[in-house]
Formats: C-alpha cells, structure tokens, sequence
C-alpha cells in the first residue's frame, strides 16, 4: 500500500512535467508547475512508509560503499587528495551503520551514544585538519594548488556525495522518528553531517 502512495505521486510528478513541457511559450509556468509538482519532502515520506530502520540502514550501507567507491576511484584517477580522504570517510561510515544495525530494537540508547561519539570524533579531527590547512594555505610556505584538484570530475563526484547523503538523511530522519528509533535518528544526524564533510 505505501510503495502505491510511492508509484503514483511519481506517477503524477511526472504527468505534472509533461504537462509543463507541453506549453508552448510560457517559460516562467512551465518552471513553476514543474516546483510545484516536485516536492521533495512528501516523496521522502512515501518512500519511508514502507521502510524499517533496518531496510534504511542496509540502504545506507550500500550508498556508503557505492560512494566509497566511486570517490576512490575518482579521487584517485584525477589526483584529487581531497577526494581519496572523503572516500575513506565515506568507508568508515559503515562502522556507524553496523552499529545501528546491531543495536535497533535493543540497546538503542548505547548505539545512540555510540554514534553520537563518532559524530563528536569526526567534528572535532575535521577541525583540526582543516584548520591546519587554512594555516598552510595562508602560511609563507604555501604552495600553488594542483590543478587536478580543481578538475569537473571530482566537483561533480562531491556534488553527488552531497545529494545522496542529503536525500539519506531526510529518509533515515523519517524512518528514525516514525518508528520511534533514537539510534536510527543518530544514523540520520551522522548522514547529514557526511554531507556537510564532502562539502568542506
């Protein structure tokens, strides 16, 4: 019943663009009816109708492995160091999500704890190295910046990172709360926050 809530607002997405792309003249309308017909927050809540905390954390194993992945690969292919160290964030995030794992529906306030702790880790070394760098980018011995860091591949690779890490945590985040699942939440909270890293 919830993967038919799913079907047919996608179904109704899409009879909204084609409608859209069907005027002739009226960029502004066509704009406007294609917002309003895509909206992001209700179709994260028809897709997390039909989940369990374990269904999201399994997706968000998977993603993280995928994304791992890829930002190796990319990070290394183009020389982007920066790239290559995300990836092996993106790797690590399984340990938080084999804690959720193993502490839904039983000890979840020591997973919550637990993933809280590797939040708290992660802000404060992402703190450190990135104030190291600013203090070597302004320093006297700064170096020009490789120009492979600044490639397309690995901006769209992050800007990817971003929008699935984005979209993970809106659908944890709704999973976490409608099931009453604190580490679940936790989970989301750390999604969100690998967002924020691949932004950095």
């Amino acid at each position: 019943e919830h993967h038919l809530a799913a079907l047919h607002a996608s179904r109704d997405w899409i009879l909204a663009w084609a409608a859209a792309c069907t005027v002739p003249f009226d960029l502004a309308a066509r704009v406007h009816a294609l917002a309003r017909s895509f909206d992001l927050a209700s179709r994260v809540r028809a897709i997390a109708c039909g989940m369990t905390p374990a269904t999201v954390t399994v997706l968000s194993a998977v993603t993280n492995i995928l994304l791992s992945a890829f930002k190796l690969l990319v990070g290394s292919l183009s020389g982007s160091a920066a790239l290559v160290a995300d990836g092996a964030h993106s790797l690590s995030d399984l340990i938080s999500d084999a804690v959720c794992l193993a502490t839904t529906g039983r000890a979840e306030h020591v997973g919550e704890l637990g993933i809280s702790g590797m939040l708290l880790a992660t802000g404060g070394a992402m703190t450190v190295h990135s104030g190291r760098a600013l203090l070597e980018a302004v320093g006297p011995a700064a170096a020009a910046a490789p120009l492979a860091a600044l490639e397309l591949a690995p901006l769209l690779v992050a800007f990817a990172s971003v929008a699935s890490k984005e979209l993970l945590f809106r659908l944890t985040y709704q999973v976490g709360v409608r099931c009453d699942s604190p580490v679940t939440v936790a989970n989301a909270y750390h999604q969100r926050s690998d967002a924020l890293a691949s932004i950095v």
